[in-house]
């Protein structure tokens, strides 16, 4: 039995009225998947997005380092800052800074030379002094690990609470469940925002 092969649809026809752009047309429908499947497909993505749906966050998620990117090269003002060594005394020849954007809250720190943390004793913790907080205690701003022959990471800073005037970051290495307080004697880097 021989069949033969399905035509290629055809090329486009432009076709132009007298006050508009041209608009192509095709002569044949696409064929294979339905246009029901194809709105079926859209009304899904649509609708996971509006529940704020894992399929929808995974596709638009983004390395942090490009976010980070996007922030310097964005028009919204942000204050940059070198990390500076802590109280810490078992660290040497760490680096990196801090980008804070007051206008949308949000920071990012770039570490240098953090040595690899093992998860079930020990995690670093972020951590911001806000001069507007009657407390005097600094919010917590995240915590993260240290992957294993790397000596470069980029991480998002996410503050528990809203902040007011922000003035220090400091990065902790604080015990595996976390610390509501940081520990003076283990900070690592100071990086201050003024």
């Amino acid at each position: 039995m021989n069949i033969a092969p399905e035509p290629l649809p055809q090329r486009p026809d432009w076709r132009w009225s007298a006050d508009s752009e041209p608009v192509p047309t095709v002569a044949h429908p696409p064929k294979g998947i339905s246009r029901l499947a194809w709105l079926a497909a859209g009304f899904a993505l649509v609708f996971a997005g509006l529940l704020g749906g894992p399929a929808v966050d995974a596709m638009v998620e983004t390395a942090p380092e490009t976010r980070r990117e996007h922030l310097i090269a964005g028009t919204s003002p942000y204050q940059t800052a070198r990390w500076l060594p802590g109280t810490a005394a078992d660290v040497e020849d760490l680096g990196g800074d801090v980008i804070w954007c007051p206008e949308k809250s949000e920071g990012w720190v770039r570490v240098v030379g953090l040595p690899h943390n093992d998860a079930e004793v020990s995690h670093y913790q972020l951590w911001i002094l806000d001069n507007g907080r009657s407390s005097g205690h600094p919010v917590p701003a995240g915590r993260f690990d240290m992957p294993a022959g790397e000596r470069h990471l980029v991480v998002a800073m996410d503050p528990r609470l809203e902040l007011v005037d922000p003035s220090v970051v400091v990065l902790t290495r604080e015990a595996a469940e976390g610390a509501v307080v940081p520990d003076p004697g283990a900070m690592l880097l100071v990086a201050s925002l003024r």
